[in-house]
């Protein structure tokens, strides 16, 4: 376990394991480096196809500084973390490997980040800029009657990060301090991996997210937005991408 101080003063915590080509992977909210990649069998499995990984707890999760002020969220403060740990470890060349909102600032952090020659993003479609969703999650995440939220997506965010124990006011924080900057799609010109399940209604449009990126390849695995982290069609399909891309 290391952990740097990242230029506004949030502590970064990540892990680095193993040998070989850098694979740096980013969770999804409300999740962690340990729970998204480790407890997935995700990394293990990269690491024994002779990887060295690095997990990140992104600012707001995990042992990370998890501040209360939407100003620490925003999305090139976590591009800047990535490139922070990347100099910390010295790594001069990675792969960068991104889940849910992870792949959202894998998606950010690449056009800016040179040392990146190869992306995988996974459980995302198009990039949404839905302000009034952000704040309904952000309510849903400080109500305190959870009971009373109605089906959707800022119920199951609710649901997961109780089920979690994440810091709800930290994570309603990074809703309203998210950017809506357009994504640079056509300055990711790195061999990129869009994977994602075929039941993800949070990745429904995941085909047209890969279409719109230089060179992109699609691969979808069962499962849905929660299931498909531990389909061995996931590992697989990361593993094969970064064996082809980093070798």
């Amino acid at each position: 376990m290391s952990s740097l101080v990242a230029a506004d003063g949030i502590r970064i915590h990540y892990d680095s394991v193993g040998d070989g080509p850098s694979v740096v992977l980013l969770h999804g909210i409300s999740a962690n480096g340990e729970m998204n990649w480790e407890w997935t069998g995700i990394a293990p499995t990269v690491r024994a196809a002779g990887f060295h990984t690095v997990t990140i707890d992104q600012r707001g999760h995990g042992r990370s500084d998890k501040p209360h002020e939407p100003t620490a969220y925003d999305d090139d403060l976590f591009a800047s973390d990535v490139s922070a740990v990347i100099d910390d470890l010295d790594i001069e060349d990675c792969a960068l490997v991104g889940y849910s909102m992870g792949a959202l600032m894998a998606l950010r952090a690449v056009p800016h980040e040179l040392r990146v020659n190869a992306l995988v993003l996974g459980g995302i479609g198009m990039p949404s800029a839905d302000r009034d969703l952000r704040e309904s999650t952000a309510s849903a995440l400080e109500t305190e009657e959870p009971d009373l939220l109605q089906p959707g997506e800022p119920r199951s965010i609710r649901e997961y990060a109780d089920a979690t124990g994440a810091d709800r006011r930290a994570l309603a924080a990074l809703q309203r301090g998210r950017s809506d900057a357009p994504y640079e799609f056509d300055a990711v010109t790195v061999p990129t991996l869009v994977i994602a399940g075929r039941d993800d209604d949070l990745a429904d449009d995941a085909g047209e997210l890969a279409g719109a990126l230089p060179h992109a390849t699609f691969v979808q695995v069962p499962g849905d937005h929660a299931s498909a982290l531990i389909e061995p069609e996931f590992r697989e399909g990361v593993v094969s991408f970064l064996s082809s891309a980093l070798r």
